[in-house]
């Protein structure tokens, strides 16, 4: 039995891309839909002023030193990430 690879390869590329960005939408409808809070990040020496937050492959930058308003997962990341 022959296998090629090649053209398995690229289904299987293009499927993980579809299934990816169907997972995105997940994502986002899901933190549309979430309670939200309001936290602050503290300030910290040196830096930009954010901090760079991935989320199931979505990124967020969130300012520090200022009261912002973010859906609950969010701020449990932050909180694991021991930030807040």
């Amino acid at each position: 039995m022959t296998v090629n690879t090649t053209a398995g390869a690229a289904a299987a590329r293009a499927m993980s891309v579809l299934t990816i960005d169907r997972a995105f939408e997940q994502v986002a409808g899901a933190l549309k839909k979430a309670p939200k809070a309001r936290v602050k990040v503290p300030q910290a020496g040196g830096g930009d002023g954010v901090v760079e937050l991935g989320y199931n492959g979505r990124m967020f930058l969130i300012k520090r030193g200022e009261p912002v308003e973010l859906p609950v997962p969010l701020i449990e990341v932050l909180e694991r990430a021991g930030m807040i």
